[in-house]
């Protein structure tokens, strides 16, 4: 009964400090820890009792970069997979989903490359440390 009550439960983000990023329900779908699979918050760079407010103030510059753009990449694929799940009926496993977002943060990491190839270089160490 508590998963059936736990999905119309929705937590306020406020400023952040009590919402927890992967447990809590605060976006969309729910509990992000559910509805990826449970390995993607070490796979993202952000471990599973990380709140709101600590990927904004957390580490320094570079874990910083590195979390926002996680961030970034989290909210677009989720945003993506809604659209796709509403307009075209296609549906992605979580292992897919996963996937994808590691490709979308890969592939912009490398495009710092151009213009800073010693960030680019500092955050996909970073990054691939996370793995």
């Amino acid at each position: 009964m508590r998963g059936e009550m736990f999905i119309w439960i929705k937590l306020r983000v406020g400023n952040g400090a009590s919402c927890r990023f992967w447990i809590d329900n605060w976006s969309p779908l729910g509990s992000l820890k559910d509805y990826f699979a449970a390995s993607s918050s070490s796979r993202q760079g952000i471990s599973l009792d990380s709140t709101l407010a600590d990927l904004h103030r957390s580490g320094n510059r570079l874990s910083k970069r590195l979390i926002l753009l996680c961030w970034q990449s989290v909210i677009y694929s989720l945003w993506r997979e809604r659209n796709q799940r509403l307009h075209s009926q296609r549906y992605q496993s979580a292992d897919s989903i996963i996937s994808s977002l590691n490709r979308l943060v890969n592939d912009r990491l490398l495009s710092f490359r151009p213009s800073s190839p010693a960030l680019s270089s500092s955050l996909m160490q970073l990054w691939l440390l996370t793995e």
